[in-house]
């Protein structure tokens, strides 16, 4: 099935199964019988959660995935436009989120597969930028890793939950710096910036955004504190997103919705 930019974010795993070089196959046990040692955790929030996507990146590889929860994170938006022309998924600290996630179990040499399809992404530990994943079985935050944009997450007064492109695009159209670029239909935005590499270059330079300290290193159980840093409209304190869902302060955030 292609995956159009348009429609990010795509279809995840809702279920445990094992993805066994390109082929999805539920399975209520997938690490039943399978030697973990060499194998790295790694929590997706983003496309990465989706089996087409890592079919694609990974297409050699058996991969169990199991769903879970994280706590203290929360999902937006990387602050940089990607290669296909849509605004990709960033985990960032918020005290009290309980966000779905997929976790995967990588072999080294896949791992750093998918270190290198993630030039805009670092690897780190989920106890270093202040989370907790909450999965069977039970695994220490320093044994676990997930992805974290080099860009910071967009904010438009507060940071913004994962939301559509559309609707993404439609807050972010509001900022003067942007509306030329981001103003349309949903599919010709995505199509125009795909093609013209300056503009990816000049959209991501004009994003709001809010970038924490450096995580502390793999290993620690707590971030620094963040930091407020940004370019373009918007720039300010780091906040809990503007959509909070029932349970708490930005709880599953990931499914929260904008409401141009």
């Amino acid at each position: 099935m292609r995956r159009l930019p348009h429609d990010y974010p795509w279809t995840t795993t809702p279920e445990p199964g094992i993805l066994d070089r390109g082929r999805f196959h539920a399975d209520t046990d997938p690490l039943r019988g399978l030697d973990l040692r060499g194998r790295r955790a790694v929590v997706a929030v983003g496309s990465n959660a989706a089996p087409a996507v890592l079919a694609a990146k990974l297409p050699d590889a058996r991969i169990p995935l199991l769903p879970g929860v994280i706590t203290d994170l929360a999902v937006g938006h990387s602050a940089h436009v990607s290669l296909a022309g849509y605004i990709a998924a960033a985990p960032y600290p918020c005290p009290g989120a309980r966000t779905p996630v997929t976790v995967s179990w990588l072999e080294e040499t896949a791992l750093a597969a998918l270190d290198a399809t993630e030039p805009n992404y670092t690897r780190v530990t989920v106890g270093s930028v202040g989370g907790e994943l909450q999965v069977e079985p039970a695994l220490h935050p320093g044994e676990v890793d997930l992805y974290v944009s080099t860009h910071g997450v967009v904010g438009v007064e507060e940071p913004l939950a994962l939301t559509t492109q559309a609707d993404l695009f439609t807050v972010l159209s509001r900022t003067p710096e942007l509306a030329s670029a981001l103003s349309g239909e949903v599919s010709d935005v995505c199509a125009r910036l795909a093609g013209d590499a300056e503009l990816r270059a000049t959209v991501t330079g004009r994003l709001p955004r809010w970038t924490p300290d450096p995580p502390a290193g793999r290993g620690e159980d707590r971030p620094r504190p963040p930091r407020r840093v940004g370019t373009g409209a918007g720039v300010g304190r780091w906040r809990t997103p503007p959509i909070a869902l029932a349970g708490g302060p930005c709880d599953q955030a990931v499914d929260g919705p904008i409401t141009p």
